[in-house]
């Protein structure tokens, strides 16, 4: 039985480390994008990143809030029009970190 548990606790490691490299890669072409992009496609980020918001490790919601700002510059207004739905829901995250 302590096999399976190990089998599973290294599957949870892998999966955030997938999970964080994700959004580091999301920071890394704003970046590269010196901190300007468009809102095209941004939607379904947008989504994605929210669902992180959920996850219990607080590391992994801390550097999704911080792609989720980043985001948010490097947009400029145009972050009202594509994100509004997603970034209702970010009170209610602060509140349980």
């Amino acid at each position: 039985m302590e096999f399976h548990n190990d089998i599973g606790s290294s599957r949870r490691v892998l999966i955030l480390q997938m999970r964080l490299e994700s959004i580091e890669a999301v920071n890394k072409i704003v970046e590269e994008a010196n901190k300007r992009i468009q809102p095209t496609g941004t939607v379904e980020l947008f989504g994605a990143l929210r669902a992180r918001l959920y996850h219990s490790n607080k590391n992994l919601i801390i550097t999704t809030l911080t792609c989720i700002s980043g985001l948010a510059s490097a947009m400029g207004a145009a972050v009202e029009k594509s994100s509004k739905v997603h970034l209702i829901y970010l009170p209610s995250t602060l509140v349980t970190i």
